[in-house]
C-alpha cells in the first residue's frame, strides 16, 4: 500500500507507519536501512517481540507499536510497549544501537500515557495520514534549528526563531 492511499484497517495502518518511519530513517541514515513490518525482535529475555514497524540502520533501531482503533490508547498499551522496548534495549544483539520507540494511533491517548512516554522517551504520535506526520516533524525540525547549529569548525552560532507560517 502507498502511504497516500486510503487505510481500511490495522494492516494498512501498520504498513503506512512502516513506510513513514522507513522514509524518515532512510532520509537520516541513508538507503541501507532494514525496514520491516511485523519483525520478531529478540529481547535479552530470549523472547522474540513482534514489533509492528521497525527500521534498523547501522547505529539506530526504530520500533513502533501501531493502534488503528476507534478509541484512545490506554496506558496499559504504552506500559506493555515499554516492557518490550526495555527487553530489546538490553539484548546484546542491539548493543551500541540507539533504540528509538514510538506508539502511533489515529485517535489519541488516555490519561497517564504522556507521563510514561515523557519519562521513558517513547514518542506518542497521533497520525491519520501522511500530512499529520509531515507537519509534526517539520515543526520539530524547526524547533531544533531554533536552538543552535554546530558548524564544521566547531563554532556555535545562535539561530533566531523562524517566522510563523501564518
Amino acid at each position: 500500500m502507498s502511504t497516500d492511499g486510503p487505510m481500511t484497517g490495522w494492516k494498512d495502518y501498520e504498513q503506512f507507519v512502516t513506510e513513514l518511519v522507513g522514509d524518515l530513517a532512510q532520509e537520516l541514515h541513508g538507503q541501507g536501512c532494514r525496514v520491516e513490518r511485523g519483525r520478531r525482535i529478540p529481547g535479552a529475555s530470549g523472547f522474540a517481540h513482534e514489533i509492528d514497524a521497525s527500521v534498523q540502520s547501522a547505529d539506530h533501531l526504530y520500533i513502533a507499536e501501531c493502534k488503528y482503533w476507534n478509541a484512545s490508547v490506554p496506558v496499559g498499551v504504552v506500559l506493555t510497549f515499554l516492557g518490550r522496548m526495555v527487553d530489546i534495549m538490553a539484548s546484546p544483539e542491539f548493543a551500541g544501537l540507539k533504540v528509538v520507540a514510538a506508539v502511533f494511533t489515529t485517535k489519541g491517548y488516555q490519561s497517564g500515557c504522556e507521563k510514561i512516554g515523557d519519562r521513558y522517551r517513547i514518542e506518542l504520535e497521533v497520525v491519520r495520514d501522511r500530512s499529520d506526520f509531515v507537519v509534526r516533524y517539520l515543526s520539530r525540525v524547526r524547533a531544533a534549528l531554533q536552538d543552535t547549529i554546530v558548524l564544521s569548525d566547531g563554532v556555535r552560532e545562535e539561530v533566531k526563531p523562524w517566522p510563523s507560517d501564518g
